[in-house]
């Protein structure tokens, strides 16, 4: 699903590859409101599409009903996907593990909205 929405959102290649477990990276060069856009469109796609994973009662719900990590009964929402980028021109980085850690900061940040979500933040200190 990545791949093709990708594929269909810029005019020239793009890299996919699967970082691990249900992270992936993205590697466009676009302009930043493109880069909104394609979040946009991918978070509606994914949005729709994770429901037919879910039977209809949970989908009613908004949330389903499973067992935790410990054994415990807990409520779980709907899976979503967040979405962490950033935006500018990578010479200031030392290595591909120094962008991974910018990410990942944005990563967190995103992810605390607990619905399908994005935020790309433009690099400021060059």
């Amino acid at each position: 699903m990545l791949h093709s929405h990708i594929d269909s959102s810029i005019s020239y290649n793009g890299f996919v590859g699967h970082v691990g477990g249900d992270d992936f990276v993205c590697i466009i060069e676009s302009s930043y409101e493109n880069c909104v856009d394609i979040c946009k469109k991918f978070i509606e796609i994914f949005d729709k599409e994770i429901l037919s994973f879910f039977n209809e009662k949970d989908r009613s719900n908004g949330y389903l009903m499973a067992l935790d990590r410990k054994g415990d009964f807990d409520v779980f929402g709907l899976t979503s996907i967040a979405i962490a980028g950033i935006y500018g021109i990578f010479n200031d980085f030392s290595s591909s593990s120094e962008i991974s850690k910018a990410v990942a900061v944005i990563k967190k940040e995103v992810k605390k909205q607990k619905k399908s979500a994005y935020l790309i933040k433009k690099l400021t200190y060059i």
